[in-house]
Formats: structure tokens, C-alpha cells, sequence
């Protein structure tokens, strides 16, 4: 076995890693019962809205002032528009209510925020990087690199913009019974009572495959090739990471929305020390036409999915650990196409929640929701001498709140933009 495939193994199997001592994390996730892994630091997942949302269906809202000039930007009032806690305003639309009445005093909302695009790829890839240039890394890769780089699994992914450019392995996660079929190889099908080997036999090929393993340990002479071949051994034993994981998953039955289930299994790989970053995805949201239905459905999954997620991260008490970052490839048109739908507009809002995140709403737009308002790059308030939020401002500022700032990843794909205060 050569060094590039020990490497590659361990990179794809590598599931146990020990830490010595306790940080505070860590004594809080044995009080949550929760597995000791090598990672001991916040998880920060990045949830993308494919194909575009209308932010003035959700959190930026612009209703009409009277019944004759509906559909001027959108068909409802300004009456109807939903006030929540200080200055965050919701659209009456899909399941918006609920949604802001449960986590509003928790979010902090970004409303007029500047693409500089309208197209699909562009857009995603500035949401997730910063970076409107093609082929910068996703910030959920780059901080896997700088915080959690020797994990089995810094990084998984179920879609949406999860470009690495090689800075760290990311693992997409298709199916919960692959990954139930990994860790337990002998188990025919969800049977645990259903094995192809006869426990003796099965005994008997972990011995031999322990002792392969030992013979891999002893024959490595280089330092780093044997932390690589005993980290790869460690995991083919049957008491592995992985195997934890998925005890700690919960029956993903009882979730009802498929971004739920997403958010579900990568809270259980964090727990597991095993997963510092996570992209979750939903679509839906190209809405060329008959905007104002299909918009509410996807936006109703998108809401119904994030409160399962944080239903499940309250559950396991890690709110003050947790951010989640909800963004989409640009905003859409505040107009109306002859097909009752919305096009694409390079202007739209961001969403952040949890991880102490101070809530409230920065930036806006103007009532037709065609021109930015201009921030103070420091108290964050409106200003005529400001500046316009750009994804480079806001992902300097996440760069800086989870300790890539400095970092060699950071210094290898600089982004453009102000140092604000985004997060309070």
C-alpha cells in the first residue's frame, strides 16, 4: 500500500479520533450523552434556497397601498404586512406566519443585499463563498479547512454550492441506509437480527482484520503515514465513529420535510465529533410564472424545514452552538411577467439563526424594491454616506466569527469587502 492510497483511505473511513482532556464543549455534549469526537467547536450549517426566492414574499415585504395597485409589485397590502419584534416585517405569504412568530426575536435579517448578478450559478456561488469570481471555495469548505481539517468528515454536503478547490474533503450525503450499511457491514438490510456471517465467522474476520491492521501500524515508518494508517484501522473496528453517529440520529420518520431530515443528520455527525460544516438545500424557487402559489410552497418548505432543524437543535441543547446561514441565487423581479411569475433581480436578503447571533434587520430596500439602502459600515444604521451590502461583506465578517480570518485559506482565497459588524 503506497501513501497516496493509505491517504485516501483514511480520508474516506478515518471515523475515530481521539482528543485528551475536556474543552466545555465537550463535558457538555457527555452530559447530552453525546460522543466524544476530535472536534470540539461550533457547527455552522449553510442552507440554500435553489433558483432564486423573493425576499418581498418573505422578509422584505412591499405591499400596494390600495386594491387598484396590486400586482404593481405584489398582490397583497401594505395593511396586511405582519410586524414582528423592532424592525423585522414579514410578507403574508406560505407559512411566513409561523414561522417569524416562533424564531423572529432570534434572526438576524440582511435585506438588500447586492448580488451583482442574476444568474443561477453566479448567484449561488456568491451566497456560499463570498466570491462572485468563479471557483472560490464555500465558506462552509473553507472553514472545515481551518477549524476541522483532520475529521473523517469536516464537511458533508446534500447539494447547493459546496466547491472545495481541494482545501478539504467534503462528503455528500445521498442515503441514511449507505451510511447505515457502512458502519454495519455483517447487518443484511434494517434487521440488526440479520447478519451474513455467523457471529463466530464475523468474530473471526475482525481478528483477522485487526491483525492486518496492526501489521499496516507496525510497517509505517513515517510519522504522519502511521497516524493515517491507525486512524484507518480504528475505523474499521466495529465500535467506530460512524456507527455512533448513527445512534445519536433520531427517527427521521418523525420529520416532515426533507430539509428537516438533512439538517437531522448532519446535527448527529457534529455530535459525533465527526462534522464541523454542513450545506443543506431545497428548490422550488424559480418562479418564472404563477409566482405568488408556487413561491408559497416553497417557501413553506423552506420555513417548515428550518423550524424541524431547529426543533432538533434545541432538543439536544446546542442552540448556542449552532448557526445556520439561509441564502438563495439572487432575489426575483418587483414585477410581474405576462406569465403572472417573477423573473431574476440581482437585489436580495439573508437570513441568520442562532449561535448568538444578535437578532434584527440590516439594510433594506426602497417600496418599489429597486434600489439598496446604504448602511454605516459601523452602527449598521441607514445612511446616505454608507455603504451597500455585498455576500464579500458578510462572509468577511463569518470568516471572522468562526477563527478563518488569518488562517491559510484565508489568506490563499481573499474576498472583497468591508469589515462590519454583521453579527453584533
Amino acid at each position: 500500500m503506497n501513501r497516496r492510497d493509505v491517504l485516501r483511505l483514511c480520508g474516506l473511513s478515518a471515523f475515530a479520533v481521539a482528543a485528551p482532556g475536556l474543552t466545555d464543549r465537550q463535558a457538555r455534549a457527555q452530559e447530552r450523552g453525546d460522543a466524544v469526537g476530535s472536534y470540539d467547536g461550533p457547527l455552522f450549517i449553510s442552507i440554500h434556497a435553489g433558483g432564486g426566492w423573493d425576499p418581498t414574499s418573505l422578509c422584505d415585504p412591499k405591499g400596494q397601498p390600495a386594491p387598484e395597485t396590486l400586482g404593481a409589485v405584489n398582490h397583497y397590502l401594505v395593511d396586511d404586512i405582519r410586524q414582528g419584534p423592532g424592525d423585522l416585517r414579514w410578507a403574508p405569504f406560505g407559512d411566513n406566519d409561523a414561522f417569524f412568530e416562533r424564531h423572529g426575536a432570534n434572526l438576524r435579517v440582511l435585506n438588500g443585499v447586492d448580488f451583482s448578478t442574476n444568474g443561477h450559478d453566479s448567484g449561488t456561488r456568491h451566497a456560499h463563498s463570498g466570491d462572485l469570481a468563479e471557483g472560490g471555495p464555500a465558506f462552509t469548505a473553507l472553514m472545515a479547512a481551518a477549524r476541522a481539517a483532520q475529521l473523517p468528515l469536516p464537511f458533508i454536503t446534500n447539494g447547493g454550492y459546496d466547491v472545495t478547490r481541494g482545501v478539504v474533503a467534503r462528503t455528500r450525503v445521498g442515503s441514511v441506509d449507505t451510511l447505515r450499511r457502512i458502519a454495519s457491514p455483517n447487518q443484511r438490510g434494517n434487521d440488526a437480527a440479520n447478519s451474513y456471517h455467523h457471529p463466530d465467522a464475523w468474530a473471526a474476520i475482525q481478528a483477522a482484520q485487526a491483525g492486518r491492521g496492526q501489521a499496516l501500524v507496525t510497517q509505517a515508518r513515517l510519522p504522519r503515514i502511521r497516524e493515517s494508517v491507525t486512524r484507518f484501522v480504528a475505523a474499521r473496528t466495529s465500535d467506530n465513529v460512524l456507527a455512533q453517529m448513527l445512534e445519536k440520529l433520531p427517527d427521521l420518520n418523525g420529520f416532515s420535510t426533507d430539509l428537516g431530515r438533512q439538517g437531522a443528520v448532519a446535527l448527529a455527525a457534529w455530535r459525533s465529533g465527526l462534522t464541523a460544516t454542513a450545506n443543506l438545500s431545497v428548490g422550488g424557487f424559480d418562479t418564472h410564472g404563477d409566482h405568488d402559489r408556487n413561491h408559497a410552497n416553497a417557501l413553506t418548505r423552506l420555513t417548515q424545514g428550518i423550524d424541524e432543524l431547529w426543533r432538533e437543535v434545541e432538543r439536544v441543547g446546542a442552540g448556542d452552538q449552532v448557526m445556520v446561514m439561509v441564502a438563495s441565487d439572487f432575489g426575483r423581479t418587483p414585477s410581474y411577467n405576462d406569465g403572472n411569475g417573477k423573473d431574476h433581480w440581482p437585489i436580495t436578503s439573508m437570513m441568520f439563526l442562532g449561535n448568538g447571533v444578535t437578532p434584527g434587520v440590516i439594510g433594506g430596500t426602497d417600496p418599489t424594491y429597486r434600489v439598496p439602502t446604504a448602511v454605516d459600515p459601523q452602527t449598521l444604521r441607514p445612511s446616505a454616506t454608507g455603504v451597500v451590502l455585498t455576500p464579500g461583506m458578510v462572509h468577511r465578517a463569518l470568516r471572522s466569527r468562526f477563527g478563518v480570518t488569518g488562517t491559510a485559506v484565508d489568506r490563499d482565497w481573499p474576498i472583497v469587502g468591508a469589515e462590519m459588524p454583521i453579527f453584533g
